[in-house]
C-alpha cells in the first residue's frame, strides 16, 4: 500500500494533487495545513512512500524548515520521497545539503503536468535508490558507496554522484571529496558539486581557495542564502569578522526562516566580543524552534554563557533584555526539568534585570528567593563556577547575614563543575526514583496530577530514563490534552521527548504493551486535532 502525506494550504491544488496520487497506486493520503500539525504526524512510525509540501506556509515553519527538522530528527525515514512545490528558483534548493534536500522540487507556473512528473520522478529515484537509503538509515556507508558506485556504472544519477560524495565527506576523506568534486564540475557543472568543494577546502583550511571559488561563482548563485553564509565561513576562518557579519547578515535578509542562520549568527557575534547581537540571536533560534523536532537543550546552555557575558561587559544593560533572557531559561527548564541549572540561570537572570532596572529591593527579595530555594534542594551540587557568579550578583543588594553566609559556603566548598558531578555515581538513585514513582503513582491514581508531576520531576533528576516515571508522566500529558486541547502542542512534543528516555523493553513486559497502549493513544489524540 502506498501512503501519502501532504502538507500545504494550497486548496487549489489539493485535488489535483488527489488525482495523480490515486492513479499511481496511492491508497492513502493524508493531509495537514501547518509545519506544527505536520511535526504531531510524525510522532509515532509512519509508513509514508512521499511526502508533498508547500514552501510557503503561513505561520513560523514554512515547509522546507519543517521537513528538515522531520529529517534530522529521524521522525521522517530516510526512506520517503520528498517532493517541495516552491515559488523559489529551482538552483536554491539544490545546493542544499542531500540530506535536507528535497528529491524533486516543481516551481512555477504550477500545472498537472509539471506535479505529475515530479511525483513520478521522485517514486522513480526512491525505487532506483532505496537500498542505498537502506543502508544510510542504518549508518552503514561503507556498503551505501559500493552500491553508489554500482548503481551509477548501470544508470548515471545525478543524486547518487552527489550522495557518493557527501558520504566521502561525511567520512573525512576531503583529498578525495575535491577529486570528486572538480570531476563533476568539469563534466556535469552541477551546483551542488560547488557547494561541497568549498566545504571540503574550508575542512583543510585552504580558506583562500574557497574564496577565490566563490567570488568565481555566477552572480545568481553567489547571492543565494546557502553560499553568503559559507563566504561568512570563510572570513570567519581568517579571522575578518567584519566581513563575515557582512555576508551572514545577507544571508538572514535573504532566508529570514532558517533557525541555523541565527544559531551561526550568535556563534560568530561572540567571538567577535558582540554579546548582545549573540544573545538576541540565539533568543531568535530557541523561539524559531520552540516545539519542534529541530528544538535542543544545547541552545539554552549557550543562551546562559552568552548572558553571562553580556551582563559582564562594560556599558549600560538592556534590562527588557535580561528579563527575557529570565523567561526563555525557565522555559526550557520547564522543558528539561533535569537540567536545574537552567532553573537557577533563569532567577539569576531576573534578579539582573532588575538591578538594571534600578529595582534593587525586588532585586535583593529575589535573590534571596533564589538562595533559599537551591539551598534546600538536596539534588542539586552548586558548581563552583556558578557559585561565584551569584557571589558577584550579590554585590550591591541589601540582603540578610543568612543569605550571605550561604552564599559564601558555597564558594568556599570548592564543589565540583556539572560535568564532574554527572560522571560521580550516585548511591541508591535508582531506589529513591521507585519510591518517588511508588508515590507519583497513588497521586495519580487520586487525580492529584501537579503533586504526581512534581513527584515525577524530582525523581527524572536522579534517573532520567526512568520507564515508570515517564510513561507516568506521558499518562499525565494525556490526561491533561483530554481536559485541554489547546495545550495539545506542547503536550504531544514533550511526550515524545519521554518516549526517547524510555529504554528498550522485552515485549512481553507489562511495561512494553502499556508503552504501545498510550503511544497509540498519543498518535489517536494528534490526528484528531488534525482532522478537527
Amino acid at each position: 500500500m502506498k501512503a501519502l502525506f501532504i502538507l500545504s494550504q494550497q486548496n487549489i491544488y489539493l485535488d489535483i494533487w488527489k488525482r495523480i496520487a490515486s492513479s499511481l497506486g496511492f491508497s492513502k493520503i493524508d493531509v495537514v495545513s501547518t509545519g506544527e500539525d505536520a511535526n504531531n504526524a510524525f510522532v509515532q512510525d509512519n509508513d509514508y512512500n512521499l511526502v508533498i509540501c508547500d514552501d510557503h506556509l503561513y505561520g513560523r515553519l514554512n515547509g522546507c524548515v519543517t521537513f528538515e527538522g522531520l529529517r534530522l530528527s529521524k521522525r521522517m525515514k530516510c526512506t520517503t520521497a520528498f517532493m517541495l512545490t516552491s515559488s523559489g528558483t529551482i538552483s536554491d534548493f539544490y545546493i542544499m545539503p542531500l540530506r535536507t534536500r528535497p528529491d524533486f522540487v516543481v516551481t512555477k507556473p504550477y500545472n498537472s503536468k509539471a506535479f505529475e512528473n515530479g511525483i513520478k520522478c521522485c517514486l522513480e529515484n526512491l525505487k532506483e535508490t532505496m537500498s542505498i537509503r537502506e543502508k544510510i538509515c542504518e549508518s552503514d556507508n561503507e556498503d551505501a558507496l559500493n552500491d553508489c558506485i554500482a548503481a551509477n556504472k548501470i544508470k548515471p544519477n545525478g543524486w547518487i554522484r552527489n550522495l557518493h560524495c557527501e558520504i566521502l565527506f561525511s567520512s573525512g576523506k576531503f583529498t578525495d571529496v575535491i577529486d570528486f568534486c572538480l570531476k563533476e564540475i568539469r563534466e556535469y557543472k552541477s551546483h551542488w558539486a560547488i557547494i561541497l568543494l568549498v566545504q571540503a577546502y574550508l575542512s583543510i583550511e585552504r580558506h583562500g581557495d574557497a574564496i577565490k571559488l566563490i567570488n568565481g561563482l555566477p552572480e545568481a548563485l553567489k547571492s543565494s542564502a546557502t553560499v553568503l553564509r559559507l563566504l561568512s565561513e570563510c572570513y570567519v576562518s581568517i579571522g575578518q569578522f567584519d566581513l563575515a557579519s557582512t555576508y551572514l547578515n545577507k544571508a538572514i535578509v535573504s532566508c529570514p526562516d532558517n533557525h541555523s542562520f541565527y544559531d551561526y549568527q550568535a556563534e560568530v557575534s561572540f567571538a567577535d566580543g558582540e554579546y548582545k547581537l549573540s544573545l538576541r540571536s540565539i533568543m531568535r533560534s530557541i523561539e524559531m524552534t520552540m516545539d519542534t523536532p529541530m528544538e535542543s537543550k544545547e541552545r539554552y546552555s549557550k543562551l546562559s554563557k552568552m548572558t553571562f557575558k553580556y551582563s559582564e561587559q562594560d556599558g549600560e544593560k538592556d534590562s527588557k533584555l535580561m528579563a527575557n533572557t529570565g523567561k526563555l531559561m525557565s522555559f526550557g527548564y520547564n522543558k528539561y526539568p533535569t537540567m536545574h541549572e537552567f532553573n537557577l540561570c533563569a532567577q539569576m537572570f531576573s534578579v539582573l534585570a532588575l538591578q538594571y532596572k534600578g529595582e534593587v529591593e525586588s532585586a535583593a527579595f529575589q535573590f534571596s528567593e533564589m538562595v533559599n530555594h537551591f539551598s534546600a534542594n538536596e539534588d542539586y551540587v552548586m558548581d563552583s563556577i556558578i557559585a561565584c557568579q551569584i557571589l558577584s550578583l550579590s554585590d550591591g543588594l541589601p540582603l540578610s547575614l543568612s543569605t550571605r553566609e550561604q552564599v559564601a559556603a558555597w564558594v568556599a566548598s570548592d564543589q565540583p563543575t556539572l560535568s564532574e558531578q554527572r560522571s560521580r555515581p550516585r548511591v541508591n538513585v535508582m531506589e529513591r526514583a521507585d519510591m518517588l514513582f511508588a508515590q507519583a503513582s497513588v497521586a495519580f491514581k487520586e487525580k492529584q496530577l501537579d503533586e504526581a508531576e512534581r513527584l515525577i520531576q524530582k525523581g527524572l533528576v536522579l534517573v532520567p530514563s526512568h520507564s515508570g516515571l515517564n510513561i507516568l508522566l506521558i499518562e499525565i500529558f494525556l490526561e491533561l490534552s483530554l481536559r485541554n486541547m489547546h495545550g495539545i502542542d506542547r503536550l504531544i512534543n514533550n511526550s515524545f521527548r519521554c518516549f526517547e528516555r524510555i529504554p528498550v523493553q522485552k515485549e512481553d513486559s507489562p511495561l512494553y504493551q502499556r508503552y504501545l497502549t498510550i503511544k497509540s493513544e498519543l498518535h489517536r489524540i494528534s490526528m484528531k486535532k488534525l482532522n478537527d
